[in-house]
Parts: C-alpha cells; structure tokens; sequence
C-alpha cells in the first residue's frame, strides 16, 4: 500500500465522519517507525449512545473500505483493512440489531458507498493534503474537509460517478 492509498482510506473514514456530524478528533497517514504506511481517524466518544449514532459510526467503519475499491489498493491491503472494519463494524452492529447484524452492516456500506462516490473528488483533494502534512488534529481536518466540499461541491447528477458506486456494490 503506498501513502497515497493510505492518505484515501483515512480520508473517507474523516470525510463520512464530517457529513454525518462526528467530532473528529484527528486524522493521520504516514510511515511508522518500520517503514509501513500507517494511519487513522479518530472520533470523539460520544455524549450518548443512539441507535442513529451507531448507524453514523457503521457508515464512517465502511468508508475506508469504500474508498479502498475507488481509490485501487492492492488485493492484499484491501482484505486486511476490510477485514479490521468489518470486524469492528459486526460488533456494533450487533448493538443495534442481534439478530441481523448483517442487514445494518450492509445499510452502512451502502450509504458509505454513495457518501464516498458522491463526494470523491472533494475525498480526493483532502487526501492530498493529509499525504502532505502526515497528520492534523479535528479542527484542521473539519477546516481542510469543509474547504474541499465547498469547492467541489455535491451535485448528483454531476458528482455521483455511478460506475464507482456500481463497482463498490458489486465488491459485496
């Protein structure tokens, strides 16, 4: 996986985080100390536990693997990561729905999947910048992702490039 991927996964775990109104608390892409890319985006703890609040969690979980199809990350790094969101996102999932924690794992793919396509050039230029500075606190990436969506917008008719949304949905 090179940085870039790295800096597109991150990205669309904090750009899902910023359209359903997480508190993002930081957001890093870089190499660690053995010269792997490494990252994360971390949330805020939340004030109180909702159903609707899992649900926002699920889809940002989501995102990453999301943008790994998009964004083109090999095979390899594709099944690991997808395999540590899935594992986190079955958990909560659990949460709201033990009998079918599959039915809302796959709701938060799918309204991930068109948040990402929908916004992937504002993803894009975020990602960017993230490859740039390695790292930056909640209110830098919350300043960077409003930045970006405002200047790339979301039209949908424009923006939602369906053959990315299909290709995402056809991984699943």
């Amino acid at each position: 996986m090179t940085l870039q991927q790295r800096a597109i996964h991150e990205s669309a775990h904090a750009l899902v985080a910023y359209v359903v109104k997480e508190q993002i608390e930081g957001v890093s892409a870089r190499k660690d100390p053995l010269g792997e890319h490494a990252g994360f985006t971390k949330l805020a703890r939340p004030r109180q536990i909702t159903e609707d609040g899992i649900r926002n969690r699920l889809a940002v979980l989501m995102a990453g693997e999301i943008a790994d199809l998009f964004g083109g990350a090999d095979d390899e790094y594709r099944e690991w990561a997808s395999e540590s969101d899935r594992s986190a996102a079955q958990r909560l999932a659990e949460v709201i729905n033990p009998k079918h924690p599959g039915l809302a794992v796959a709701s938060a793919r799918l309204r991930a999947a068109v948040l990402v396509a929908g916004h992937w050039r504002a993803l894009r230029a975020f990602a960017e910048d993230l490859e740039q500075r390695r790292s930056m606190n909640g209110p830098a990436a919350h300043i960077l992702l409003e930045q970006a969506i405002r200047k790339h917008g979301l039209d949908p008719k424009r923006d939602l490039d369906l053959t990315l949304l299909n290709s995402a949905l056809s991984g699943f």
